[in-house]
């Protein structure tokens, strides 16, 4: 594993000034034996590298300057604008060899990773106060180096899409003092995978659990591509209240080359629940652990594959 600066395994530093705020979340996570995939996190300081190497701040400054936040076609078109400066810029070979090495590293720590999930994980991130979700880019079924470090730059100019820069502006963010860590993690084939509240976001009971859940990767579920499975569980009895089964016609799964695709669920799981019995009642179990661990009601990105559950995310609830 590369030397702490430009990477850094996940399990050695919960600093969100470093890694972020999903990467923060992760490692609290991993600090206190969640089930997590292994990961690894292109820190803070490999963006403020890139940035100041290629001086971009400069240019960016003046694409800014005087916009009109209520103006979204011209805020986009700025947007677009500064991406193209990041998109068009090198990672600076320091950068480069230890995102390699760090890369190799998850790739020879268990047999058969080949594949990773490339996530951008922003400072003040999933905070209590601001989620910023959805606003910055994920890549899927990463397969090879080169993949992985054009999908680090790109999460980096996530940074600046128009959807991030509005609600930077609406938060009263500097937008050069939130910086882009990315975290690197070993891809989960998801037989099904989804979203739990330890609230229930939409009445604000705070004595349910609502679970979404939907076959196939969980990017169906936050994209609105599927209407989810809804189930609702009796926090302080574990039961089952209500489920809603959706009928699901279409998943997100990995594609042999990389990246993912829309295709078909099998005929026989079409109108059959994505998750058992069981699998509602491990969920209910982590999600009850991870509220006492935040000292608040949390959002959790979950997955099931053979038979195991993985954890990829658990925030605060900021909003109902």
């Amino acid at each position: 594993m590369a030397e702490l600066g430009y990477t850094v395994h996940l399990a050695e530093s919960p600093n969100e000034l470093i890694i972020g705020g999903k990467g923060a979340s992760l490692a609290r996570m991993i600090a206190s034996g969640f089930p997590v995939p292994p990961a690894f996190t292109v820190t803070t300081d490999a963006y403020t590298l890139f940035m100041e190497e290629h001086n971009l701040a400069d240019p960016i400054g003046e694409v800014l300057r005087d916009f009109d936040p209520m103006n979204f076609a011209d805020m986009e078109t700025r947007a677009q604008q500064i991406q193209g400066l990041v998109n068009g810029a090198s990672i600076p070979s320091g950068v480069q060899e230890h995102i390699l090495e760090s890369y190799s590293g998850l790739q020879a720590s268990r047999t058969g990773i080949q594949a990773v999930s490339v996530r951008s994980s922003a400072t003040a991130e999933d905070s209590t106060g601001a989620s910023f979700a959805g606003q910055h880019d994920t890549y899927l079924n990463v397969m090879d180096a080169k993949a992985v470090l054009d999908s680090v730059r790109r999460c980096w100019a996530s940074l600046w899409s128009s959807h991030a820069i509005h609600y930077r502006q609406q938060k009263g963010f500097d937008h050069f003092n939130v910086l882009m860590a990315v975290v690197v993690q070993e891809m989960i084939n998801s037989v099904s995978s989804g979203v739990m509240f330890t609230m229930n976001p939409v009445t604000g009971d705070h004595s349910e659990i609502m679970i979404n859940s939907a076959w196939g990767l969980g990017e169906a579920v936050v994209s609105g591509l599927v209407t989810p499975d809804n189930i609702l569980v009796a926090k302080e009895t574990g039961v089952v209240k209500d489920t809603m089964i959706a009928a699901q016609t279409v998943m997100i799964a990995i594609q042999p080359g990389g990246g993912t695709a829309q295709v078909p669920v099998p005929a026989i799981r079409v109108n059959a629940c994505s998750l058992t019995e069981l699998e509602i009642a491990e969920l209910v179990k982590l999600g009850l652990t991870l509220e006492q661990h935040y000292g608040a009601p949390v959002d959790v990105e979950w997955c099931f594959t053979d038979g195991q559950v993985k954890l990829l995310q658990s925030r605060p609830i900021t909003t109902i």
